[in-house]
């Protein structure tokens, strides 16, 4: 079904079919339901759909390499390497400029200290 027959069938405009579907602005209620009603769908079921999805975390911004790297780390607790991976996600996020990126991240203490192996050939510049 395209925007048009939705929105035909709606009795709406197409406007309000593209922003639903850019997650723009949310219709009213009974524009919902008319939507709700051209689908074929029971009342209501746009804003379940809607709560599930806002239930869900974001997407992370660590690769999926990355993060399996990170977790098969085994000289570091699962707090740390999680701690790790949190490190990553903000860096990434403020480097991306995104909003509320520039919370600070904090490692929980492991009660140990580990000694650092360097390169032995300096860091290419």
């Amino acid at each position: 079904m395209t925007q048009q027959e939705l929105a035909d069938a709606a009795d709406v405009d197409t406007k309000t079919i593209g922003n639903l579907e850019r997650r723009g602005k949310w219709p009213i209620a009974r524009t919902r339901a008319r939507i709700e009603k051209a689908l074929g769908w029971p009342p209501g079921e746009m804003e379940r759909i809607a709560s599930e999805e806002s239930e869900q975390p974001p997407p992370s911004l660590v690769p999926e390499g990355l993060r399996q790297d990170i977790m098969n780390e085994k000289d570091l607790t699962p707090e740390e390497r999680q701690a790790v991976i949190d490190a990553v996600e903000a860096t990434l996020a403020r480097e991306r400029g995104e909003p509320g990126s520039s919370a600070a991240v904090s490692f929980p203490p492991s009660g140990r200290r580990r000694q650092a192996s360097l390169p032995e050939e300096p860091f290419p510049s």
